[in-house]
């Protein structure tokens, strides 16, 4: 450090009458870095010099700063230590007023302070900012205490001053933390709180007070009114969780309704977890609360739509077994419709035919044939089993089938049928790939007459060739 530095002048902004004046004592006269001689009117206030070396010797030493002052703040002497701390050395400080280093900002509370001390206030302390030789500024906390001579009458003024900057960091970094987490807490309606186990003294964040409706300014209720705030059902459950989290140090969670002043009702999801002594005793409890009062109306509305719709499910699972009953019903009437049917074709109209065939002539009885065979194949499960394989099939596809069947060639079916042999023709491909019969080795006539064994092998009676 440059020992001929300028110093700094004298204080041209001071308010007039807001701090004591400057000295123009001898006491004012600037010293080199050692402990002046004049403390106690211009007496050394040490009873022996073995006291004196050992001043001196923890002044030089120390990690504070050390200063001693005119009672207008003039510097007259300082410790070492001020190079460490604010970069000069100490007889740079020397006959230079401390005003002429403190941040703008902080001059009034400075001033406060002084005036404060004058007045005659033992010890003050005060925190503020002081310029650095590197024209930055760091946070000082300085304890300061007069001097008086035989008098009665102020001399000096000792300052201890240290740096605080790292402190003054973490407090706004904490200030930080602590407005973002109320502005969680706002947000998402969550609030933190603690309970001494031993007094049952609690603590609220200031969203819990929100919650709750209670105002801040009358404080944190007590532990019996807290219990109050829930409803008879739930206040057995909160007293059951805290037995428990601290007998045995578990954490627990409940979802509470409460009634709020206001005449409303909430629901509140408390979490309580514990904090032990290093005897693993639960001394404290402490957790957050909750509002999820919309939420749980929204869990109510969605299990009442879900209760609503299982409702209707197994409603229309019953309507189709039903309609499925029904179905089956219907079909086992048919099936015994037309077995009567056969049975009356069988018993009465085909020996009938049969007893006609004989009795007329070749001509009617060709007729007679094909009347005999269209009954047969009117009452055959042949129809029913080609509807099932190919619904696609024309109701003329339908009466080819069973003419096919029957052993009609192309030429006999286009004549039964008014029609050309080419159009027949054309018809059995059709029929040949609706039913899938891709293979032209397949013979369409024997594979309807098996269709139609495999439902009336069991039949005891033909019906004729």
């Amino acid at each position: 450090m440059n020992a001929g530095r300028e110093k700094p002048g004298n204080r041209s902004d001071q308010p007039a009458g807001e701090s004591p004046p400057r000295s123009t004592s001898p006491s004012s006269t600037p010293t080199d870095s050692v402990p002046p001689d004049s403390i106690t009117g211009g007496e050394r206030n040490y009873p022996d010099r073995e006291t004196e070396t050992r001043y001196r010797l923890l002044a030089d030493k120390a990690l504070d700063m050390i200063s001693h002052h005119a009672p207008d703040g003039t510097y007259l002497w300082v410790s070492p230590s001020a190079n460490t701390l604010l970069g000069y050395e100490p007889g740079e400080l020397v006959g230079t007023n401390a005003y002429d280093y403190f941040h703008p900002d902080d001059l009034a509370e400075i001033q406060r302070s002084h005036t404060t001390i004058m007045r005659g206030t033992r010890v003050y302390t005060v925190q503020y900012r002081i310029r650095r030789a590197n024209s930055s500024y760091v946070w000082f906390e300085t304890n300061s205490a007069v001097v008086r001579d035989e008098t009665g009458d102020i001399t000096e003024i000792i300052a201890i001053s240290r740096d605080i900057s790292d402190r003054k960091a973490y407090e706004q970094a904490l200030r930080k933390s602590e407005e973002r987490l109320k502005a969680a807490q706002e947000l998402g309606r969550m609030g933190n709180w603690e309970l001494d186990v031993a007094t049952l003294g609690i603590e609220w964040s200031e969203e819990v007070y929100r919650l709750f409706d209670r105002d801040p300014a009358v404080g944190p209720p007590s532990f019996e009114e807290t219990l109050n705030y829930y409803t008879p059902e739930d206040r057995a459950r909160v007293r059951e969780c805290l037995r428990q989290a601290i007998e045995t140090a578990n954490e627990c969670a409940l979802d509470l309704e409460v009634n709020l002043p206001s005449g409303r009702s909430a629901v509140l999801a408390t979490l309580v977890r514990v904090s032990t002594d290093d005897r693993g005793r639960v001394v404290r409890l402490y957790g957050t609360v909750q509002d999820i009062t919309d939420r749980k109306a929204v869990e109510r509305e969605l299990a009442e739509i879900n209760d609503r719709l299982q409702a209707e499910q197994q409603a229309l699972e019953r309507k189709n077994t039903a309609l499925h009953e029904v179905l089956e019903q219907i079909e086992h009437e048919k099936e015994v419709m037309l077995d009567r049917v056969r049975d009356n074709l069988d018993q009465v109209v085909m020996p009938l035919l049969r007893s006609l065939e004989d009795r007329v002539g070749a001509a009617e009885r060709e007729l007679v044939g094909l009347v005999r065979g269209a009954l047969s194949e009117l009452s055959s499960p042949l129809v029913h089993e080609l509807k099932a394989l190919a619904a696609a099939l024309s109701p003329r596809e339908l009466e080819i089938c069973s003419m096919i069947r029957s052993g009609m060639s192309s030429k006999e079916i286009a004549a039964a049928l008014s029609t050309s042999e080419g159009t027949v023709r054309n018809q059995r491909k059709s029929i040949r790939r609706k039913l899938g019969i891709d293979h032209e080795q397949v013979n369409l006539r024997l594979f309807l007459q098996e269709l139609d064994q495999v439902r009336t092998r069991a039949r005891p009676k033909e019906w004729g060739s």
